[in-house]
């Protein structure tokens, strides 16, 4: 588990609800356009959890906080309600313990807990198999709306969570405006700017620095890697293995390039310790292991 310190918010679903209910009830014009946190404003610590948890589900076993700390986590994460209440009359009346309690008869009082799980499994987001799909671009000002739209409908197909990270690497042309109008509409998008062309290889590096789902698909912006072939990378991740990768049948390239770089993979695995998959290029997909 991570750092048991680490806090966080936790609401029950009913007082949610009554929240929306609230706001199509009391919101006004001059509110329009305003943000409203909906939580409990109280901090609830990771520690907090594991012991309310052990002692409603009679757990023996101490609790273990192993996992490494997050560079980009956040310590103290919690709602200020205080907006809500006073312009839309809401505030949570359900603490933690009673929400969880409340969660636990709810689930005990099912008559079909099997059925229950088969509908939830076929309706619910895969947040196991979550991608993080980040995108070197470099001149692609007129390709990025186009993989944005083309992502989006194989996640939307795959039904798992996900984020799409735009890595601008200094392109000429108005590939960071292109990006930025994108994620101020679209909340599963990131962008990234360097400060100068530092190449592909460090754009998908300062992506996979800030992804935060379960794996990490990496491609060219120019949409020479299609982005439908990501159904089948997944397809492998959940066949079991932590790596799955594309290789190139055909490259839009003058015949000098394409031989070049056929060259140059068969010279590079030539030279290697390892096996190296020959025009695999780095279209692929990587897990958290």
């Amino acid at each position: 588990m991570v750092n048991p310190d680490i806090s966080r918010d936790f609401i029950y679903t009913d007082d949610v609800t009554e929240a929306f209910l609230d706001a199509a009830l009391n919101l006004r014009d001059e509110d329009f356009g305003e943000s409203f946190n909906i939580g409990s404003g109280k901090k609830t610590s990771i520690r907090d959890v594991a012991s309310l948890a052990r002692d409603l589900f009679a757990i023996e076993q101490s609790p273990s906080f192993t996992m490494p700390q997050r560079r980009w986590d956040v310590t103290d994460w919690y709602a200020n309600p205080r907006r809500a209440a006073e312009r839309i009359g809401w505030e949570s009346r359900t603490d933690f313990r009673e929400g969880l309690v409340k969660s636990v008869e709810w689930y005990a009082s099912l008559p079909d807990k099997e059925a229950y799980h088969r509908w939830s499994k076929r309706f619910a987001l895969d947040t196991r198999h979550s991608v993080s799909a980040i995108i070197a671009c470099y001149k692609d000002n007129l390709a990025i709306p186009l993989m944005y739209q083309r992502l989006k409908e194989v996640f939307s197909k795959l039904n798992v969570d996900y984020e799409i990270i735009f890595v601008n690497d200094c392109s000429p042309d108005d590939s960071e405006e292109v990006i930025r109008a994108i994620s101020r509409n679209d909340r599963r998008v990131i962008g990234i700017s360097h400060s100068r062309n530092f190449g592909s290889q460090a754009a998908f590096v300062s992506g996979m620095r800030v992804a935060q789902k379960n794996s990490c698909v990496l491609l060219d912006g120019d949409l020479q890697d299609p982005p439908e072939l990501i159904e089948k990378f997944v397809a492998g991740w959940r066949e079991g293995y932590d790596v799955v990768y594309g290789r190139r049948i055909k490259r839009e390239a003058t015949i000098f390039m394409q031989f070049a770089y056929k060259a140059f993979y068969r010279v590079f695995d030539y030279f290697s310790y390892v096996r190296v998959p020959h025009d695999a290029g780095d279209f692929s997909l990587m897990t958290g292991v």
